[in-house]
Order: C-alpha cells, then sequence, then structure tokens
C-alpha cells in the first residue's frame, strides 16, 4: 500500500504536464498504478478539472497600443485518491483474526 501512495504522489506531480494532460491519459495512468501494486480495492479516487481562464493576444508579434486580446477558457485535469478506510480496517481485522 506504500508503494501504491509514493506512485500515487509521483504521478500527481506529473499531471497537467507532458503526457497526463487529459482526461483519459489521467484515468490510465491511475489505473496502471493500482494494476500494478494490486490496489484498486483499497483507495478511492476522484478525476479533478479546475478551469482556468487566460487572456492571450489575438495575433502574433509584439503588443503594441492596438493589440486586441482574446478570454480563453482552458482545462486542468488532476486527481485526488485517499486510502478506503472501511476496506483498509476491515481487511486488518481478518488478518488479525485468521
Amino acid at each position: 500500500m506504500r508503494k501504491t501512495v509514493v506512485e500515487l504522489g509521483r504521478l500527481k506531480e506529473k499531471t497537467g504536464k507532458r503526457r497526463l494532460k487529459t482526461k483519459e491519459q489521467i484515468r490510465k495512468a491511475v489505473t496502471a498504478v493500482f494494476k500494478k501494486y494490486k490496489s484498486k480495492g483499497w483507495f478511492d479516487w476522484n478525476l479533478i478539472v479546475n478551469e482556468v481562464e487566460l487572456v492571450k493576444q489575438k495575433g502574433r508579434g509584439r503588443p503594441g497600443k492596438n493589440t486586441e486580446y482574446i478570454r480563453v477558457r482552458k482545462q486542468i485535469w488532476s486527481f485526488e485518491a485517499s486510502p478506503n478506510d472501511t476496506v483498509y480496517w476491515e481487511g486488518k481485522w481478518r488478518q488479525i483474526n485468521t
């Protein structure tokens, strides 16, 4: 379970960069971590979207007094994961009592 937490932490740092920008890319990466460490049932996780509004220059070149700007909305995807306490404590109880 510790390895899964460490790997999810590394993955969280990489979201929004390079190959982990879209919803589907993040979903595949997280499920791959759970599959690798066989810990899918031990964690609850959600995809999170943050919308950011950026102001960009309409055309190319250096800005001047007649420069026009446009507003662009961008979605930034991330995730959050937390251990499933119910499953964790039931699993520990079974390990102690068997």
